[in-house]
Formats: C-alpha cells, sequence, structure tokens
C-alpha cells in the first residue's frame, strides 16, 4: 500500500507542476502576445479593465500579483506535501507543516474570492460604469478548508499513536 501512495504521488507531484505550467505559460502567452488576462480572481473584470486606457494597469497587475502568489504558493506546499509522500513520511511534522500551510492559503484564496472581485468592481465602476462589485461566496472553498483542518487533525492523531507504538515496542 506504501508503493502505491509513493507511486501516486509521484504522478501527482508531476500533475501540479504541469497544471500550474500550463496556467502560467497560457497567461502569459496572453497578455504578451494578445494583450488579454485570462487569469486572475476575476479575469473577465480584469481583462475588461486592462483593455480599457482610462484604468490603472498598476492596480491590476496588484491584482494579478495576488493571485499568482497564493496559486505559486499553493503549488509549492503541494510538492512538498507529495514529495514528502513519495519518500515515505506520512505521519512526520513536516506533513503537518504542510497541510496548515495549505489550509491557511486555502483560506486566503477563499478570503481574495471574496475581496478582490467586490474592490475590482469598486474600482472598475470609476473607470467604466457598467462594471459593478461583485460578491461571490464559494461553498466548494469553505468546505474544502474544513476537510483540510480534519486532515490535520488526523495526522496528528495518527503521528501520537504512531509515536505510542514505538514506545510500546
Amino acid at each position: 500500500m506504501q508503493q502505491k501512495i509513493q507511486k501516486i504521488s509521484t504522478l501527482m507531484r508531476w500533475l501540479v507542476v504541469i497544471i500550474i505550467s500550463a496556467l502560467l505559460i497560457s497567461s502569459l502567452y496572453g497578455l504578451m502576445f494578445k494583450n488579454i488576462i485570462n487569469f486572475g480572481v476575476d479575469p473577465v473584470v480584469l481583462n475588461q479593465l486592462w483593455q480599457n486606457e482610462a484604468s490603472n494597469k498598476l492596480i491590476l497587475a496588484l491584482f494579478l500579483i495576488i493571485s499568482l502568489t497564493l496559486l505559486l504558493g499553493f503549488g509549492y506546499w503541494l510538492q512538498k506535501l507529495f514529495k514528502l509522500f513519495q519518500s515515505g513520511e506520512f505521519f512526520g511534522i513536516e506533513n503537518m507543516r504542510c497541510f496548515l500551510w495549505l489550509v491557511w492559503i486555502n483560506l486566503l484564496v477563499g478570503i481574495d474570492g471574496v475581496i478582490s472581485p467586490a474592490l475590482l468592481g469598486l474600482y472598475g465602476h470609476t473607470v467604466d460604469p457598467s462594471i459593478y462589485p461583485k460578491f461571490v461566496f464559494e461553498v466548494i472553498g469553505i468546505l474544502t478548508m474544513l476537510l483540510l483542518v480534519v486532515i490535520v487533525y488526523v495526522l496528528k492523531a495518527a503521528r501520537q499513536i504512531e509515536l505510542e507504538n514505538k514506545e510500546f515496542v
């Protein structure tokens, strides 16, 4: 079973790299060669504002940088976690550290998903009256975060059981 988890972890590490790379390459290509934005918390509004001459590109770049930072942070900690799984480490302190970072980043993504469309809409309305603030609330993100918290506690309990078993032997 351990070998199967290690093989799956190797595959998942590659998938994370491929997905994030494809997203970044696609976004950079769109921005550099087509002058469109297809990445971020609200790419349609971002792109609409990007195309508008009256908008401040620095403010829009800030929204992109926040999204990019969260994506890369999530990818980094996910890679680190899968690397630990790949090496056969399942209940260590480092695993819990990775999960905690993933929980925090997931929380920040959820907060960004609510706040950024509203702020972008408020700014956008000053540039283009057809743009309005949006208040987006994703239940899946909240449920994912709760699931990650439960996994951290399960890992903590499993680690405690593993330590008790080692002491018993």
